[in-house]
């Protein structure tokens, strides 16, 4: 599975950082990172 995986979004590392509580982030900037392109799925549907 982890053979068909594309590159790691842009702001990976700091979603990362957002989710372990390393960093934080205003509501307006968490909505913006949570609203970007969803290139984490494993697999695509079809």
């Amino acid at each position: 599975m982890t053979g068909s995986l594309g590159a790691r979004p842009a702001n990976y590392e700091r979603l990362v950082a957002v989710n372990l509580g390393r960093e934080s982030v205003d509501e307006e900037t968490a909505t913006t990172l949570e609203l970007g392109p969803n290139s984490c799925a494993a697999g695509a549907s079809g």
